[in-house]
């Protein structure tokens, strides 16, 4: 009886750990299909930051450690304004890990799971402000196409890694944003500016900004190749209706998305199967942020 009680238990635990890494994957999962289960049950409030992002940026704007009212501002500050001055008070070497750790810190974002995944930009190739410093870091002229496959080939983490080598380790916050955005297809400019903004993005197998008072989502393949509009459980608990606005359905069909009813979304693919350029994922971000004004407006 005692071995069938054991055994009994054991095979629970089996159980578990072969469930666990199921349900982790799990909640990464796109949210196009459900976005009822994505929705936070607590009013949204920004996240606390560490303990050494906030003791980087008081030292990068020079007040006591201690000062409640500079704790306050630090709440109140665009993302990438936080993102310069943690850098500079940290001072340290911008390491490839440096810079991702500051991305998870900061923005929560998990670069290391979209390099690990490949997921962000599909592209045939890189821009010249990514090709060129890994050209020279593998000792290659700057216009040298010899190892250009290798280059495509390398994992996000690596190129990122090389780029901040060819600089010597010294970029300013834009530039290492700007590089994020060239390889990993992560605006983080651009996501500073969406917070709160009433849009929720989910990419790259992950939420990148989202608010429990969204009142529309953009969603996107993990290769950024398809890009989906839908409104949020907000829109929806609020207004009664799972469909999107013909005013914001009229735009969107202008930039060649198509509804695809049983999903209720709108839907665009790359026909050349790249990722969505940043202009054109711009365009789509403003007829969104133009409808929400609309509906602000008509209340």
């Amino acid at each position: 009886m005692r071995k069938r009680v054991i055994a009994f238990f054991m095979f629970l635990f089996i159980a578990f750990l072969i469930l666990l890494p199921i349900r982790r994957r799990q909640s990464r999962e796109t949210p196009r299909e459900e976005p009822d289960r994505f929705s936070p049950s607590k009013k949204f409030r920004r996240k606390k930051f560490d303990k050494k992002v906030i003791r980087a940026v008081k030292k990068s704007i020079e007040k006591s450690d201690g000062s409640p009212e500079l704790d306050s501002s630090i709440s109140a500050m665009p993302l990438k304004e936080i993102m310069d001055k943690y850098f500079q008070g940290r001072g340290k070497r911008l390491t490839g890990q440096e810079v991702r750790q500051a991305v998870e810190r900061i923005y929560r974002i998990d670069v290391n799971y979209v390099s690990k995944m490949n997921y962000g930009n599909s592209l045939s190739t890189y821009g010249m402000e990514i090709m060129e410093p890994v050209r020279m870091s593998l000792g290659l002229p700057v216009y040298s196409h010899e190892k250009d496959k290798k280059i495509m080939g390398m994992s996000k983490n690596e190129l990122l890694d090389r780029v901040l080598k060819s600089s010597g380790f010294q970029m300013t916050g834009w530039e290492v944003r700007r590089n994020i955005n060239h390889i990993y297809g992560i605006n983080l400019d651009g996501i500073s500016a969406l917070e709160n903004s009433g849009v929720g993005i989910f990419s790259k197998g992950q939420w990148i900004i989202r608010s429990s008072r969204d009142l529309f989502i953009i969603a996107s393949s993990p290769d950024d190749v398809e890009i989906y509009v839908f409104t949020a459980p907000f829109y929806q608990k609020h207004f009664g209706k799972r469909d999107i606005p013909e005013t914001l359905a009229q735009d969107l069909e202008k930039l060649e998305f198509v509804h695809e009813k049983e999903h209720g979304h709108y839907k665009w693919s790359n026909p050349t199967g790249e990722s969505a350029p940043d202009v054109f994922k711009t365009e789509a971000i403003s007829f969104v942020l133009k409808e929400i004004k609309n509906v602000h407006e008509r209340k």
